[in-house]
């Protein structure tokens, strides 16, 4: 009897209360490491944005243009979104978005089109890729030119069409909030979870030693008597 007493002071049951804190005390080490991450992560969304798709309006150079009509395609389809890019030069070959320029049919309407010819100081010849013919009432400066054709996102002119939907709005506008409203809650109940897994660690430790304790003054009867 006194050897399984030993053992027992020795070996301590894996899957007690200690064991419970330590899996407690891992579990809020991995929500951390994944808080972190998500943090870095957002970090690095915001910087993209701020140093390659900032609008001209913010200080940068990124423009975002929605395709309408089939003048492009096959490259651009209607209900596409263009990213572009104010550059210093604009050459044969580039697509581009320009402003058509006062006193010219559709004046104020944004195009984006090949350039094929002209130039910056005299005017670009501009034609869509599907046409079969020239720009021949527009003849865009390079101060009427938005920008040069970055990349584009199939259907985002479309996806963001939706949001003036109001259905579509009210939508985003509830998750948006549940999102708000949720987060801090969350992190509270992750505070009071954490504070009573660190409570735990120390009230186990004495009721283990309360319990070898016990166990020691009990054995000594037991041993003088074997």
């Amino acid at each position: 009897m006194s050897m399984m007493l030993d053992k027992r002071l020795r070996s301590p049951d894996e899957s007690g209360p200690e064991c419970e804190a330590r899996e407690g005390r891992r579990q809020v080490s991995f929500l951390q490491v994944r808080r972190f991450a998500g943090a870095m992560l957002l970090l690095a969304c915001a910087a993209v944005w701020f140093l390659l798709l900032r609008p001209p309006v913010l200080g940068g150079s990124a423009s975002f243009i929605g395709v309408h009509g089939v003048s492009m395609t096959p490259t651009l389809h209607n209900g596409d979104l263009a990213i572009v890019e104010k550059q210093a030069h604009y050459g044969v070959g580039d697509i581009v978005a320009y402003r058509i320029p006062e006193g010219d049919p559709g004046a104020g309407q944004n195009v984006i089109h090949r350039i094929v010819g002209g130039s910056g100081s005299t005017g670009f010849v501009t034609k869509g890729d599907h046409n079969s013919y020239t720009d021949h009432f527009w003849h865009p400066k390079a101060a009427a030119v938005i920008g040069k054709v970055w990349f584009h996102i199939p259907e985002g002119a479309a996806w963001l069409a939706q949001l003036h939907h109001p259905i579509t709005l009210a939508i985003v506008v509830s998750v948006a909030s549940f999102l708000v409203i949720a987060w801090p809650t969350r992190r509270r109940d992750d505070g009071g979870s954490h504070a009573n897994e660190e409570q735990v660690g120390p009230s186990t430790e004495s009721e283990v030693e309360n319990e070898q304790e016990g166990c020691n003054t009990d054995s000594a009867p037991v041993l003088q008597r074997c």
